[in-house]
């Protein structure tokens, strides 16, 4: 028997699911969600994704529209341009670039530093692009669902059975969306039609060929942890060097751009050394060496004060070290550098909570809240809505706290065995 893989009968249970198109290979595929249901889905977890993973880079916000302007130029020339593209450099060390289905795109900031010129930057893009254009995350949601509930290779018939309520609950997490680890076929199909974009746009096509070879060489390197989450998504490997070399030999050679690269990346590689700072203050402080972390982020923020990180990793300092007013004034600054990132207020939250400043800390936690939900965040909010008398609110926070790990997620298990006395009497 050969396995369903197309639609015919599929539709006799999936009524609203089914079959689309693939914009970028013409090929008819089973997905559980509809490209606007994958619009939505991305529309809402994009801004969350990028504040897991540093928040929106603005230390430099010409590199931020560098990075834009090649991505807007890119998507034009894709098989599904009418998506509602954003390109984004997100601030984080971890070299690494990930695409929600609606074509929501990022780009870590550390990738950029191990590539050469624009067209090298254009083959990530462009790659990106077409796992969004031809959908290639909801596909490895839909078999992860259909495996789940047992169709995911089914040779015979299916069951009868009313599987829409499951299928609209399982579309609901939108975890298996956001980092996906695509399949090998996806790989090949995204390095294949991301180099005739990057031709369309007028880069040279090789740029994607050597971008593959500088990954197997790190990959083989063991030193290059960095790029484990890169590596686990877009596994690199001969056979994609070998596919990309066959199509490039088919595609008209294009430019490179090294000097506009090299210019518009100009202050990101000065900033390096004080990222690397930054670093390793973050250990300095995990080793309660606050001193050490002050010291190295005083270097950092001489040699780039606009980074809003560099002055919050000082304020963490100030905090172990018990000098609260310097914390304060740099966790303000922090804000002041980047107001739209959670770790900033949250770590101003948590120091006006020490201080018993319980109004500040709430709007500093709950702003921080509306940006990233985090256990941390449920836990402060639950205990001041407690200190407050509203007691179902405070359970309400807690409860959600106490579903995670760590220290935070005890202490509010605690809380509820206290608040549960409250409650009950």
């Amino acid at each position: 028997m050969k396995h369903i893989c197309t639609c015919l009968g599929v539709l006799t249970i999936f009524s609203s699911l089914g079959c689309a198109v693939n914009p970028v290979t013409g090929k008819s595929e089973l997905l559980l969600t509809t490209e606007y249901e994958d619009i939505v889905i991305a529309e809402n977890n994009y801004a969350p994704s990028r504040q897991v993973h540093g928040g929106d880079y603005n230390a430099d916000p010409k590199l931020q529209k560098y990075i834009r302007d090649i991505g807007n130029r890119l998507a034009a020339t894709s098989d599904n341009p009418e998506l509602p593209y954003e390109f984004v450099l997100v601030n984080s060390s971890v070299p690494n670039a990930w695409a929600l289905p609606g074509g929501k795109i990022a780009i870590n900031r550390g990738l950029l530093l191990h590539l050469t010129d624009e067209a090298q930057l254009a083959a990530v893009l462009a790659h990106e692009i077409v796992h969004a254009a031809a959908r290639h995350s909801a596909k490895q949601q839909t078999r992860g669902i259909l495996i789940d509930l047992g169709l995911g290779v089914l040779e015979t018939g299916m069951p009868n059975q009313n599987y829409k309520k499951q299928l609209e609950t399982a579309s609901a997490f939108t975890g298996s969306f956001v980092m996906a680890s695509y399949s090998r076929n996806d790989e090949l199909e995204a390095d294949f039609f991301g180099m005739h974009y990057m031709a369309r746009a007028g880069y040279e096509p090789l740029a994607a060929v050597e971008i593959q070879q500088t990954f197997i060489a790190l990959k083989s390197d063991k030193q290059n942890y960095w790029f484990g989450d890169l590596f686990s998504s877009h596994p690199p490997s001969m056979k994609r060097v070998k596919a990309n070399q066959i199509t490039a030999r088919k595609l008209v050679s294009g430019n490179r751009y090294k000097e506009r690269f090299d210019a518009a990346l100009a202050i990101l590689r000065k900033d390096a050394s004080a990222y690397t700072k930054a670093r390793r203050a973050k250990q300095a402080l995990s080793k309660n060496e606050p001193e050490r972390a002050a010291e190295l982020m005083d270097k950092a923020i001489a040699a780039q004060p606009m980074e809003s990180e560099f002055w919050r990793l000082r304020g963490d300092a100030w905090v172990l070290l018990q000098d609260f007013e310097r914390a304060e004034a740099d966790y303000s600054e922090a804000i002041s550098k980047n107001d739209s990132y959670y770790l900033n207020y949250l770590s101003r939250g948590e120091l006006y909570f020490q201080q018993e400043k319980i109004m500040k800390a709430f709007a500093d936690v709950l702003t921080s809240y509306d940006f990233l939900p985090t256990y941390r965040a449920s836990y402060l909010l639950g205990k001041i809505a407690g200190q407050r008398g509203d007691l179902e609110k405070a359970k309400s926070y807690l409860q959600a706290a106490s579903l995670g790990v760590g220290v935070s997620s005890k202490l509010a298990q605690r809380e509820l065995e206290a608040l549960g006395i409250k409650l009950k009497p």
